[in-house]
């Protein structure tokens, strides 16, 4: 059974990763294929190929909800089918199957034309990423005040592992707010800080500014919290925010976004 389910695979899967093996596996599955006075073996398998191919495009159809709006069915079809040709499904689950979308993206001539369907793409996935990321919930807000003041220098902070932090020259989140819609915006350049996590079951995207976002970067990074204070000293001062960062950190331990704090003395 192994060894049939393993030939069926390589002969839907246009670019089969060990091209010998799948040749005799093909047709010891060929072999196992009962013919019809209508359809052939060949025709009988194509059908199922067709079947199979099709059912990889609506995965990523699901997956990237926003770049199939923006691209067109047909045209998203099309990219969809010769993605699928160049990174077949490396195992039966389509778990990750998608990643390197935004990559073969950047490769194609739409993305010449109109840039931010890279970007749009690198949201979509970050989106997918969040969403499969482990359990989220809220944090200590009492736990954390009660660090002692020495200590602070030397924390490190943890964030909830449904966290990603996306950046763009383009506002491809009005382009995925609108992913259900007929009706889509133009897109604009403009400089995104954003910040995505699970709420529950729901994904949220947060526009930060630019030191909210640099702020949970240096966090993500794993820098203590003295440090990141230090560098982006003259950054809030500047922009008149050193006031703020307090306001900040209370509302991302409240809403989870902070999770929990570690000493590295």
């Amino acid at each position: 059974m192994a060894e049939l389910q393993q030939g069926l695979r390589s002969l839907i899967q246009p670019n089969p990763p060990d091209r010998s093996a799948a040749s005799v596996l093909s047709e010891v599955v060929l072999n196992s294929v009962n013919e019809t006075a209508v359809l052939s073996r060949h025709h009988r398998l194509a059908i199922y190929a067709r079947a199979y191919q099709r059912r990889l495009t609506r995965a990523l159809a699901k997956l990237y909800p926003a770049l199939r709006g923006s691209l067109g069915d047909e045209a998203f079809n099309a990219f969809a089918m010769a993605y699928a040709q160049k990174f077949p499904s490396p195992g039966r689950s389509l778990v990750g199957f998608g990643d390197r979308l935004p990559s073969f993206m950047d490769q194609q001539a739409a993305a010449r034309k109109s840039p931010w369907l890279v970007d749009l793409a690198r949201l979509e996935w970050a989106v997918v990423e969040s969403m499969q990321a482990g359990a989220r919930r809220r944090g200590d807000l009492k736990g954390f005040s009660n660090i002692p003041e020495a200590d602070w220098q030397a924390a490190r902070l943890q964030l909830n592992p449904t966290v990603r932090l996306f950046q763009s020259p383009w506002a491809v989140d009005n382009l995925w707010g609108a992913r259900d819609r007929d009706k889509r915006p133009d897109v604009r350049e403009y400089a995104l800080w954003l910040l995505i996590a699970r709420v529950e079951k729901n994904i949220t995207l947060e526009r930060l500014s630019r030191a909210q976002w640099h702020f949970l970067k240096r966090i993500q990074d794993g820098v203590p919290l003295g440090t990141i204070a230090h560098e982006m000293h003259e950054d809030l001062f500047s922009t008149r925010q050193e006031s703020s960062v307090m306001h900040w950190f209370k509302d991302w331990v409240s809403r989870g976004i902070l999770r929990s704090v570690e000493f590295h003395r």
